[in-house]
């Protein structure tokens, strides 16, 4: 009795020394990474205090948590989740501590440690409580009427913004698509093709005037949006995801302005949204579903969408074709089956029909945007380079003009440059690699700093990525000016709701528009899924975790929202996902 009562002391005695140290630990991480560390240092053990408290509750709900999968895979979310809060304040002025001594960087790992810990046991413990939340559906099930209608209504709000911002936005891409339509550039594939011909209809429909584009965008998207509305219901999904739904469709603004700006990005979101709802579909049904002839040719169109409205469109459908046997046992062939004859078909055209046509290929300088920001960084920052390399690089663009128009947020200004030569990289890709790994062995944390400027809309759960609000070219569409139809209505809705990437209000004024915040909330539901046991309900989240994953290997600019648009148009439904109802649970 006396030994059982030894063994207990110690084992409380041991957690209440790893409870002190992990409080401890976290409290240093607080004042290091969020407060002036030399003037709050006295804190840290007032802080540490406060922590522990929380800490002893929390360790014991981790300890008790029997969910393995939940525990490990929130582990490295929750390490992610602390670096980025951390780089927040600011990307460069930690890195530059880092280059100039090895303790700070030391330091930061200890303090990202620190914090990450605890955010690991608040996850699990999230994700515990979520998993066990009891909802109530809509007794009756929706009709189509009703889904008529919640379309007619979400589309008559949109038109409502729309008359802010008549005829509607153009961005600089969509110039382009316009010149290429108008026989004034060479077809490329640079922007979808089938984009650029959805364009050159719909323009000369309008006799040059973008409305008609718009009202079609604007019909198509609202008509997604309100058939996942009505999708949700009809799997009995709880009322406030419903209504959360339609609100977050109808009302927020990101939604409306993407609806009528003409860029590749909005469609090609609409075509992720009914992917993702085919996911969903199989995910719920065991895989059964693609028994339907119906289906399948839904889930065919919802693919080849994916595939032809943006060039990244290949790798999103690849990996989910990949990843779906992972989730899915039953009828595992046919559904990857369907996605690989729409990667077959789009590659052949891209490749053997689009040649023929005379339309050219995409740069390479989009593909290559990260190498060539890592380099550029490098030689922007005065780095020791030996006199070949930078000859190398000179060849490439002169380094005078380098230095002059290097901006750590976006490729464009280099390869849109008039002395960035482009056949220098395509002519040798083999040297361009060489080099790009040569000065990675030398400057590892220059290219790390140079990355997480690059794709900063990814990650960084501070930072404002919205939209360009209007580019119209002047000199060449002189009947292209934005005119709203109601003068002082509009103003009012145009400062309530500006999401322009130039505002330097939105972020405040445009509550919910940042990503990175958005992919939070999808490792959370996907984890939701897990911890309830339901992995073929991962499958829902696969397409928006795909595009994230193919612009961190290629974005081109930072800080431009439209890129991943597609996780705003999915996230009601990944959502619901969590708290879906099958006959067999």
């Amino acid at each position: 009795m006396t030994k059982v009562f030894t063994d207990n002391n110690k084992k409380t005695l041991f957690e209440t020394v790893i409870l002190a140290g992990l409080s401890l630990l976290s409290a240093f991480s607080f004042v290091f990474l969020f407060l002036d560390f030399e003037s709050y240092s006295q804190f840290v053990l007032l802080v540490g205090i406060c922590l522990y408290t929380i800490y002893k509750n929390l360790f014991k709900y981790f300890q008790q948590c029997k969910n393995k999968p939940v525990k490990l895979l929130s582990c490295p979310i929750a390490f992610l989740l602390s670096i980025s809060l951390a780089l927040t304040s600011g990307v460069e002025n930690y890195f530059d501590g880092f280059e100039a001594s090895k303790v700070a960087l030391l330091v930061f790992v200890v303090a990202v440690s620190g914090l990450a810990i605890l955010l690991w046991q608040v996850m699990v413990w999230f994700v515990d409580k979520v998993a066990c939340v009891e909802t109530t559906c809509f007794d009756k099930m929706p009709s189509r009427k009703v889904f008529l209608l919640s379309w007619v209504i979400m589309l008559l709000i949109w038109l409502a913004f729309y008359t802010c911002y008549y005829p509607g936005i153009i961005t600089p891409d969509t110039i382009g698509q316009i010149n290429i339509a108008y026989g004034k550039q060479v077809w490329s594939n640079h922007h979808p093709v089938l984009h650029t011909l959805l364009i050159e209809l719909f323009m000369k429909l309008g006799n040059n005037n973008p409305v008609w584009y718009m009202l079609f965008q604007m019909a198509f998207m609202t008509g997604v949006f309100s058939y996942c509305c009505y999708y949700l219901w009809q799997k009995k999904a709880p009322k406030w995801v419903v209504i959360f739904a339609a609100v977050f469709f109808a009302f927020h603004p990101i939604h409306a302005y993407s609806g009528f700006t003409m860029v590749k990005d909005s469609l090609f979101s609409g075509f992720v949204l009914l992917l993702t709802l085919c996911l969903c579909e199989i995910g719920l049904s065991k895989g059964e579903i693609i028994k339907k002839a119906s289906f399948v040719f839904f889930m065919i169109f919802s693919t080849l969408g994916v595939l032809f409205f943006r060039n990244n469109g290949f790798m999103v459908v690849l990996l989910c074709a990949a990843l779906v046997p992972v989730f899915v046992k039953n009828c595992r062939i046919r559904i990857c089956g369907a996605m690989v004859s729409c990667l077959v078909l789009f590659f052949a055209v891209t490749t053997f029909l689009y040649p023929v046509l005379n339309i050219a290929q995409s740069s390479l300088a989009e593909s290559l945007a990260i190498p060539i920001q890592q380099i550029a960084r490098v030689v922007y920052e005065n780095k020791e380079l030996d006199a070949e390399t930078l000859s190398y690089i000179n060849d490439i663009i002169p380094l005078s003009d380098l230095r002059e128009s290097y901006l750590s947020t976006t490729v464009d200004v280099l390869k849109f440059h008039e002395n960035f030569d482009i056949n220098v990289i395509s002519s040798d890709m083999l040297r361009f690699l060489k080099v790009w790994a040569s000065i990675l062995v030398k400057y590892p944390l220059t290219y790390v700093e140079a990355y997480l400027l690059q794709t900063r809309c990814l990650w960084d759960l501070g930072v404002h990525a919205g939209l360009i609000e209007n580019f119209y070219n002047s000199t060449t569409y002189t009947d292209l000016r934005m005119t709203p139809l109601l003068g002082p209505i509009s103003g009012v809705i145009h400062t309530v709701f500006n999401i322009s990437q130039f505002s330097s209000y939105a972020f405040v004024t445009t509550p919910f528009w940042n990503i990175a915040i958005c992919y939070v909330v999808v490792c959370i539901c996907s984890l939701v899924n897990f911890a309830k046991k339901q992995k073929s309900r991962i499958l829902i989240s696969l397409p928006v975790i795909a595009v994230w994953l193919s612009l961190a290997v290629a974005i081109p600019a930072a800080l431009v929202g439209r890129y991943l648009y597609s996780v705003f148009a999915c996230l009601p439904l990944i959502v619901g996902s969590c708290f879906i109802k099958t006959t067999d649970e």
